[in-house]
């Protein structure tokens, strides 16, 4: 074998080589392009939660707002209830006085 065909039948080895590589390469970026793929899912997943936990967190501070104003107002609802309470002790202390005095007023007569 002449020194040409040596070369011949090591530069067709090494085109082999280097097509099996080329194939390698192109698995590798198939699987690279796939992994991208479930990177952007998971990308769009983590935005709907964080979507989702912005609107929570809305709907939490809105509830606290909403829960400071209910405490507020029943405050007042509890303070009215006190004072019509006592209000209604002083009215019936005036009733039951004022049927002691009847009661003696009817029994001097």
């Amino acid at each position: 074998m002449t020194l040409e065909q040596k070369m011949d039948v090591m530069m067709g080895k090494m085109d082999l080589t280097i097509e099996k590589m080329d194939q390698k390469f192109e698995q590798i970026d198939r699987r690279f392009e796939q992994i991208d793929q479930r990177f952007e899912q998971i990308d769009q997943r983590l935005k709907r939660l964080e979507n989702t936990t912005d609107l929570m967190k809305n709907d939490i501070s809105a509830l606290q707002i909403g829960q400071h104003e209910m405490g507020q107002e029943l405050n007042i609802v509890s303070e009215r209830v006190t004072v019509t309470y006592n209000l209604a002790l002083e009215n019936w202390g005036n009733i039951v006085e004022s049927k002691v005095r009847l009661n003696r007023l009817e029994a001097g007569n």
